[in-house]
């Protein structure tokens, strides 16, 4: 089993770190959504409680963290349309 440390909203909306164990990535992100939570990074721990390189929460296969900017107003008009 894996140690991975989170940074996670809550249903309430506060913003939560902590770690899970857990034995894959899928399984971590698995349990943290049914906790209601979304997953804002998900980072393995090695044993000595570094952070492992390269190893962080992708989008389609890339080896970027999400980054999230403002959603402009046009867009929100147009996405309640």
């Amino acid at each position: 089993m894996s140690i991975y440390r989170y940074t996670a909203k809550d249903s309430s909306g506060e913003v939560l770190e902590s770690s899970i164990e857990a034995a894959t990535r899928y399984e971590a992100l698995a349990s943290l959504h049914g906790r209601q939570m979304t997953v804002l990074a998900l980072e393995e721990v090695n044993p000595a409680g570094e952070a492992a390189k390269g190893r962080h929460l992708t989008r389609t296969g890339t080896r970027r963290r999400f980054r999230f900017t403002a959603i402009s107003l046009g867009d929100r008009a147009l996405f309640c349309r």
